[in-house]
Parts: structure tokens; sequence; C-alpha cells
């Protein structure tokens, strides 16, 4: 197999690095570098990575998620480019099934795999488990809808073809954009659950309806106007405040029901909120175009 370097992107992540870090150097195949962002942490982020033996890169001040992904992969010495969330930990095989799938099909520019949620007994953990899932299912999919940032080995040469992450995406939907992109050049990509992940992540009831807004915040598709909103607002809100209390109502999940009419309540407001601190801008992701900040 060839080498890899993997990265992790993190910004304030002391409290899940450790375990994240620890899965990484355990894998049964072994990145042959590995790098952790440090998108302007004010933690102890960076001394952690540094104790594992990782090489830090350091960004001085907070740029997001996007510029975080293109620090790394223009940074990374080897063509095959892993990536894991610091909230993470992988499986030992993890590592070993993404690059045996890349490896064995030329036509892949990527591979992704399933993350499951580690924390689901609190209301608001429960609902990100069943209203915010970052896995594709049980089976393996070629040229899904897209492949989730979580965990994933892509051709470094693909990602610079495409002009790299766009930057203006800070903290969602750089994953949607470069998997578009990626497909839009040719390049196919495919979803692999046996690669797994575990998300440490715990949420509280005002985060997971924060998390849920940029999630499917409007922009991301439709230009800075009314028209725009209008859009989202029926092919975002409308439909995923359906879908929500449908999966509520067959599970007779009455809080959770609660939740998910607070969480669509609370994104209409942030999304009319955005419009008028924004009005006239364009859309933040444009698909077929270069990814702003992006290139190599």
């Amino acid at each position: 197999m060839r080498e890899i370097s993997l990265y992790l992107p993190c910004f304030n992540s002391e409290a899940t690095l450790r375990p994240c870090l620890e899965a990484v150097f355990a894998q049964t195949l072994l990145a042959s570098e590995v790098l952790v962002v440090d998108d302007g942490s004010t933690d102890a982020t960076a001394a952690i990575a540094q104790k594992f033996g990782a090489t830090v890169l350091s960004h001085g001040v907070n740029r997001g998620l996007g510029a975080g992904r293109n620090t790394a992969v223009r940074a990374a010495t080897y063509p095959w480019v892993a990536s894991l969330d610091s909230d993470c930990v992988a499986n030992p095989e993890w590592l070993q099934t993404l690059a045996r799938r890349l490896e064995a099909d030329p036509s892949l520019a990527g591979v992704g795999g399933r993350l499951d949620e580690g924390n689901r007994t609190r209301l608001a953990d429960a609902w990100r488990t069943k209203h915010m899932r970052q896995h594709w299912g049980g089976g393996e999919i070629r040229n899904p809808p897209f492949l989730f940032g979580n965990n994933t080995l892509f051709r470094k040469d693909a990602i610079l073809e495409v002009g790299g992450y766009n930057e203006k995406l800070r903290t969602n939907f750089e994953d949607v954009a470069i998997s578009e992109a990626l497909s839009a050049a040719g390049h196919a990509l495919l979803y692999e659950p046996e690669a797994l992940v575990v998300h440490l992540r715990r949420d509280t009831l005002r985060s997971i309806l924060r998390a849920n807004w940029r999630w499917r915040f409007f922009g991301y598709r439709n230009d800075i106007a009314l028209r725009g909103l209008a859009r989202g607002l029926w092919n975002e809100r409308a439909r995923e405040l359906a879908g929500f209390l449908r999966d509520d109502a067959r599970d007779l999940d009455l809080a959770g029901a609660t939740l998910s009419c607070v969480a669509a309540g609370y994104a209409v407001a942030r999304d009319v909120g955005y419009l008028a601190g924004h009005y006239g801008e364009r859309r933040i992701h444009d698909p077929g175009t270069a990814a702003p900040g992006g290139g190599a």
C-alpha cells in the first residue's frame, strides 16, 4: 500500500484529542506522518499533539474547517491523504480498510467510512444520533451523495485538481462541496461502512440547535435574498421537520418531537437573521466553480 499522510483538523480539541490520537497510533496500518492542524486553539491542543509526536501546523487565528483542510493537504508529504475528526476514535483497521479500497480501484478519488455515535443517553445526543446521522447505512455505496468529512482517505492530486476546499465554509458543508467538485470532475467516490469510527461528541440543547442550523443553513446553496430564503425554507426546513416528526412518531418519542419543533423554529429564526445581516450576498457554495482560497 502507498504511504499515507493523516491529519486531524482541531480547534480547542483537548477534551477528545488524546483518545483520538491513541487510536491513530494503534492502527494496523500506521500513517507515514500524522499532522495536527491547530486552527487558533486557546487550549492544550498543540501540547497534546506534540506529546504524541504529531507534526503541528498552526494557524495564528481561527480560520475555519475549509482552510484547515487546505493547510493539511498542501503540507502532506505523501500522495494519499487521510483525515479524521479530532472527536472521533477509529477502529484499529480503519485506515487499512480505506487504503485497501482506494488501492484496488484507480478510478476512486476518495473513500469514506462510517461514523457511529458513542454518546446517546441524553436528549440532545439521542436527537443527534437519530436526526444528524453521519453515515449512509450498513452497505457499501459507490458514488454516494457525498463523503462525510469526519473520516476519509483521498488522493492528494485529485483534491488539488479541483482547487481544494472552499475556505468560506468554516464549520460545515466543506465535505459536501469537495465531494460535488470531485464528482463534477469525473472522479468516483466510495462509502465503505467497514471503516468505522466512534464519535465522542456530547451536546447540550443549546449546542445541538446551533449545530443543526449550521448543517442546513440556507445560504450554502441559495443566494442570500428573499427568493433564496424561501427556497431554503421549503427545500430544507419544511421537509426536514416533516422527516424529523415522522421518525419521532415512529419511535413514540415525544421529547424528541418537541426538540425537533424547537430546532426547526430556531433554524428559521437564524436563517431570517442571517438574511437581514447579509442581504444581497451570493450563496456560499457555487457548484461547478473553483473553491475560493483552495488552490495548490
